[in-house]
């Protein structure tokens, strides 16, 4: 399993792309891709509101949970959500998941550690792209 937080200020798309291409050839049986979030009374929090960066102070009140909380300094936001379902489907696609089973059986030797990394990476997948898609449906800058 290898988690990712994307959205950082030194992200871009070569650096995206970048990762993409590492979490293949690594043969991450589960990755796990996720959005930086500045929670308050960090560090990122209290300069994202320093910077004015921030679309809501109090985000983490919001139900749905929103995906993106502050504007990306390399990226506009509409680069990183489609760069966003770029990975979540290129990395969750039938080929990519099927590559990683099979490989994580021969190097796992085990068919229900496979099957549970399977589902694992299925349903993180799903996740990722339901919240993604849910709460980017009107992004505009």
């Amino acid at each position: 399993m290898g988690s990712f937080i994307i959205g950082t200020d030194v992200d871009t798309k070569d650096s995206l792309y970048q990762l993409k291409n590492f979490i293949i050839e690594s043969e991450i049986d589960i990755p796990n891709i996720t959005h930086l979030t500045p929670y308050p009374g960090t560090k990122i929090y209290e300069k994202l509101v320093k910077e004015n960066r921030l679309f809501n102070n109090q985000f983490w009140l919001e139900n749905p949970f929103p995906m993106f909380t502050f504007k990306p300094r390399n990226l506009t936001l509409n680069q990183l959500y489609e760069i966003s379902l770029n990975l979540v489907n290129d990395l969750n696609s039938l080929v990519p998941i099927s590559k990683r089973f099979f490989k994580s059986i021969l190097s796992k030797r085990s068919l229900k550690a496979s099957i549970f990394s399977l589902a694992e990476s299925i349903i993180t997948g799903i996740t990722f792209k339901r919240n993604l898609e849910n709460t980017c449906k009107n992004i505009s800058e």
